[in-house]
């Protein structure tokens, strides 16, 4: 069972990250965004461990609630990974309106705060780590 949540996840991954920029206007081309987008998704299977999530499969419904915190997990890095990459201004960080969908589960119902919990540990992670490598990772590592 825990095989195919990971399947389903890193599924989910590969299609949250293959979106295309809504307005080229921005004076960002395609081939950059793409080449974003290919450095964030090869950083995100090899690098984004699942490890803060684990003590959500003791928690039941099982494992609905571990999908919440890595759902939290990936929204959070989608939001990071490219805007950085690309050397745009970071969203503000909202937890809640990125996991409101989770509040609707089943009871009792741990979805919400496991999905908030992964997208803001995951958000300050990656934005801290975006920081301190700045152009470095931007330009070299992810771009």
């Amino acid at each position: 069972m825990k095989v195919s949540v990971l399947g389903l996840i890193l599924f989910r991954a590969s299609s949250t990250l293959s979106s295309t920029p809504d307005d080229e206007s921005n004076g960002v081309s395609h081939d950059q965004y793409s080449e974003c987008k290919t450095k964030c998704k090869e950083y995100f299977d090899t690098s984004l461990d699942k490890k803060l999530c684990e003590p959500a499969l003791n928690l039941l419904p099982r494992p609905g609630v571990f999908k919440s915190c890595v759902l939290g997990r990936i929204r959070a890095f989608d939001h990071v990974c490219v805007p950085s990459c690309l050397g745009e201004t970071l969203p503000e960080p909202d937890s809640y309106e990125q996991c409101k969908s989770e509040a609707k589960k089943a009871r009792p119902n741990n979805h919400l705060p496991w999905c908030r919990r992964g997208y803001d540990f995951t958000f300050k992670e990656m934005s801290e780590l975006m920081s301190i490598k700045g152009d470095d990772i931007s330009h070299r590592e992810l771009c």
